[in-house]
Formats: structure tokens, sequence, C-alpha cells
């Protein structure tokens, strides 16, 4: 691409090198025919004064008139020579000059006959007359002469300026073929970026192209060859943990009965520890099965209202759903994973003094769940990040408890129920989090006429 690059722009210096030398000449030209022309006229004008002078000398009958229109014919010839263009003109002049000399001469001699008088104005006059005919085909000539360096330099810019507008054109189909691999690699870096592990680039183009292409992609396989094998370790760790788990709970359950008030308080606090650690246990178990495609689902008719309803019971929810039933096809624990997951995080990342609210609607032939809280907010650049794993956002990520797998597990299980998960927030503005799954065949039955959402229920583009 460099070579080709190099060569396109030697070629557009050199036209414009051509195009610049043959402009100077034509510009030296046109103005050396402009003055040429220009005196041409000037000549014919003196010449022309100089026939008429010689005219009215012939006339005069008084001596002191004549003697002044002799003066004025000899400065007229005198002046004629600073107006010659060329030599043929100049041995004119000198001829004609001559002549008229000589006819003066002859006027002045009392012995020259009448004749010859005559003899010499007539041939002093045809010289005039010769002089000013050849400036009248030099004025032509030199006016030809501009009008076809016009029309030189009128076909000259005319080529000149389709050529360029050839040459740009096959410019920018060539850097249009030879950046759009440019463009695709940076939008594959994007993709591979937010998360699309699979998004690799076309290793097509120009050869650096190509190979920029080729160590992105060997980049990107390392990358993912590495996370697959972190999150297999992970997953293997969660279950080797899990039947410890499992025993360390039911010991806790049977030692409930025998615990004394005194070790109440430490034994509840050893049970929030063991539940929270038995949650962590669940995301890195669920982070490998989604990853490797084995994510299990039972798919049943439910009533999402059911699922809402029977997962959420704390106080801070305002709680409003629908009369009719909204029917989805769904993994119920599944679903309630993602429900209990929206609304511990409203919890976590709000005031204590203010409500979460949990709504569930249809709108555009889907249930809608949306969770609303007046916490912190998320902001622009950090919502690009957040449905990633391992990735927690805002400034109380250092405070508050999570692995930052849950949102990403979320996600991956609306995907799986063909529905997705959005958010609607702004830093400082509380968030908007809404599950969207489509509804089951059996849910149409229950849709009515076609109405809009309540105010509340739609999506705000301030947030």
């Amino acid at each position: 691409m460099r070579s080709i690059f190099v060569t396109v722009m030697l070629l557009v210096t050199a036209l414009s090198l051509l195009v610049s030398i043959a402009l100077v000449v034509l510009t030296t030209e046109l103005r050396a025919a402009t003055e040429s022309v220009g005196a041409s006229v000037e000549s014919v004008r003196i010449v022309e004064e100089a026939e008429i002078d010689l005219l009215l000398h012939a006339g005069a009958r008084d001596t002191v008139v004549g003697h002044d229109i002799e003066g004025n014919l000899r400065r007229k010839m005198h002046a004629a020579r600073e107006y010659v263009s060329s030599q043929q003109e100049r041995e004119l002049l000198e001829s004609a000059a001559a002549s008229v000399e000589s006819y003066l001469a002859a006027s002045h001699d009392p012995g020259a006959e009448a004749k010859e008088v005559e003899r010499r104005h007539a041939r002093a006059y045809g010289a005039l007359e010769a002089l000013a005919t050849l400036n009248v085909v030099q004025a032509r000539a030199s006016r030809e002469a501009a009008a076809r360096g016009n029309r030189i330099g009128n076909a000259l810019g005319i080529g000149v300026g389709g050529l360029l507008v050839l040459v740009f054109g096959v410019v920018g189909v060539w850097l249009r073929r030879a950046f759009r691999p440019l463009f695709g690699l940076a939008e594959v870096m994007t993709r591979f970026g937010q998360g699309q592990h699979d998004a690799r680039a076309h290793e097509t183009g120009p050869a650096e192209l190509r190979e920029m292409s080729r160590r992105f992609n060997e980049l990107a396989d390392a990358v993912e060859t590495q996370r697959r094998s972190q999150i297999a370790f992970l997953g293997g760790v969660a279950h080797d943990l899990s039947n410890p788990l499992g025993a360390l709970c039911l010991s806790l359950e049977l030692l409930e009965t025998d615990i004394t008030p005194q070790n109440r308080s430490a034994f509840e606090r050893a049970e929030r520890q063991l539940k929270r650690i038995e949650r962590m246990v669940g995301d890195f178990l669920n982070l490998a099965k989604i990853d490797a495609g084995e994510l299990d689902l039972s798919m049943q008719v439910q009533d999402l209202r059911v699922i809402v309803s029977e997962t959420l019971a704390d106080p801070r929810l305002s709680i409003r759903l629908p009369a009719q039933p909204i029917l989805v096809r769904c993994d119920a624990l599944r679903i309630e994973q993602v429900v209990t997951n929206l609304v511990s995080n409203a919890l976590k990342y709000s005031p204590r003094a203010t409500p979460v609210e949990v709504e569930l609607a249809i709108q555009s032939r889907r249930a809608v769940l949306r969770v609303v809280d007046h916490g912190v907010g998320i902001s622009d650049n950090e919502q690009r990040e957040l449905f990633q794993p391992f990735r927690r956002v805002g400034s109380s990520r250092a405070t508050t408890p999570g692995t930052g797998l849950g949102l990403w597990v979320a996600c991956r299980i609306a995907e799986a129920h063909g529905g997705k998960l959005v958010v609607e927030s702004a830093s400082g503005q509380g968030s908007t989090f809404s599950l969207h799954l489509p509804l089951s065949d059996a849910g149409q039955e229950h849709l009515e006429p076609p109405t809009r959402v309540p105010a509340a229920c739609e999506s705000d583009s301030t947030r």
C-alpha cells in the first residue's frame, strides 16, 4: 500500500509540475502577443498621422505652416521607432523615413522639378502605407496567436481538470477499497473489546493491513484461550467447593436448634457469609456453563406475575402487577435468578430511604419487567462495560460486595430465552433495568387491543 501511495503522489506531483510549466509558457506568450498588438496599434496610429501630415505638407502654401508640419512629421517618424516589433518593420520604417526626408529635401530645392517632387511625395506616402499595412498584419497575427494561446489554455485547463478528477476518483476508489479492511479491523476490535470473543478480522486488503489483521487474530486467539482456561479453572474450583459448601449449610441447619441466645449473632453472621460464598460459587458455575454452551433450561409456560410475586418480598419494593396473566415460556428458576439479581442490585445501590419500583407490563407484544431505582446511577462510559464478566462499575464497587458476574449471567439467561436486558441510566439519576421476554402462544390470547403502556413504564432518554 505504501508503494502505491508513493506512486500516486509522484504522478500527481509530476502532473502538477508539467501543468505549472505549461501555464508559465502560455502566460509568457499571451503577454508577448498582447504587447505586440499594442505596439502595432500605436504604430498604425503614428503612421496614419504621418500620412496626414505628409498630405498637409504637400498642400501647404504658407512657409511657416509648412515648417511646423515638417517638424511634426519628423517627430512622428522618430516616435514610430519606439514601437518597432520586428526586423521587417524596422527596415520598412527606415525606408519610409528616408523617403520622407528625400521628399522634404526636394520640396526645399528651388531647382527641383514639380514632377520630381510629386514622385518623391508619392514614394514617401507609399512607404508609409506599406508600413501601416505591415503593422495591421502583425496585429492580426498577434491577435491570432493570443486566441490560439487562449484556446490551448482552455483545452489544457479542461484536460488537466478532467485528468485530476479521474486521478482523484481512482485514488478515492482505491483508498476506499484499501481502507475498508482497516475500518473492518477497527470494528472487529471494538466488538472484541465489548465481549464478542469470537470476533475475528478478515485478512484482506494491502499487505500491511493483512499483517495487522493476522496479528490481531493471533492475539485474540491467545486471549480467548487464556480466558477459557481461566473460566474452566474457576468452574472446576466452584464445582469442587460445592460439596463442602453443601455440607456446611446442612451442618448449620442442624446446629440452629442448639444455638444459645449468646451465640445467635455469631451464628447469623456465619450463615450470611456462607450464603454469600454459595452465591459466588453459583455465579462461577453459571459462568462456566454459559461459556461452554451447557446452560440447561427447563422450559414451561409460566405466569410471570407469579414468579415476580413469589420472588420479591422486601418492604422497600413498590410492586405493580397487571390484572391479566402474562404467560411466557421460560425456566422459572432461571428467570427468578434474573429478577433476584436485578432487584438486589437496585436495593444495594439505592439509599435506604428511597423505594425501588418493580413493574410488570406488556409492551409491543412482549413481557417487560422494569426495575427502577433512585440510586447513584451509571454513566454512559460505564454502561458500555456493564454486561461484561468481572466488570463492576460505579464509585461504590470498592465497598459493595459482589463478583461482577450477576448482570452478565442475567443477560445471558435473558438471551437464552429469546429476550434481552436493557439499561437506561445517567450518573446521579438512578437506573432502570428492563427484562424483555417474548410471550408464549398461550399468552397471546390474553392480550387486549393495543394500548399505551402507562407513562411510568415508558423509556426516558434523559435518564
